[in-house]
């Protein structure tokens, strides 16, 4: 339990969350999780992308699907392309600049 949710408990004399009414408990349980859920990380949108990009991928590559329904994926394949490039791309730019300078260094 996040320490203001104590707080608030323990202000409202309040020993156990059973305590609270049904409402109570919905705000508290939704407060609850707001408080404690972390950001998303990088690492869990590339992650992300490269899953959807892949079942795209193999969705397209089942010539049984009807053209439109290959014409609705194109799309969405395009955005998951575009967006992993656009993530990747400084990360690629820095390792060729790092395995550059090395190369000057070592001359």
């Amino acid at each position: 339990m996040h320490p203001i949710l104590k707080q608030l408990l323990r202000k409202k004399g309040i020993e156990k969350i059973e305590e609270l009414s049904l409402d109570e408990k919905l705000d508290f349980d939704r407060w609850n999780t707001a408080l404690n859920t972390e950001d998303i990380k990088m690492e869990d949108l590339v992650e992300f992308l490269k899953s959807q990009k892949s079942k795209t991928e193999d969705k397209l590559a089942d010539h049984k699907i009807p053209k439109e329904q290959r014409l609705e994926l194109l799309p969405y394949l395009s955005v998951y392309k575009a967006l992993l490039a656009l993530i990747e791309t400084p990360k690629v730019e820095r390792e060729l600049a790092e395995r550059s300078l090395e190369q000057l260094l070592k001359q």
